[in-house]
């Protein structure tokens, strides 16, 4: 019996967190910008969850 991988989301690049500025980009878009967060998680990758906690921050 094997183990499945379970995607996380990030595509290739799995190591570490966001960069800072990236983050900072996506919190302006939803906050400055008024993106509505379906098409921030189209145009980025970044899930839902993961958006909401920065905006929190």
């Amino acid at each position: 019996m094997t183990k499945k991988k379970r995607k996380t989301g990030r595509g290739k690049n799995q190591s570490g967190p966001y960069p800072f500025e990236f983050r900072l980009r996506v919190v302006r878009m939803y906050l400055e910008e008024e993106y509505p967060v379906p098409l921030i998680i189209k145009e980025t990758g970044v899930g839902r969850s993961t958006i909401s906690t920065w905006v929190r921050k």
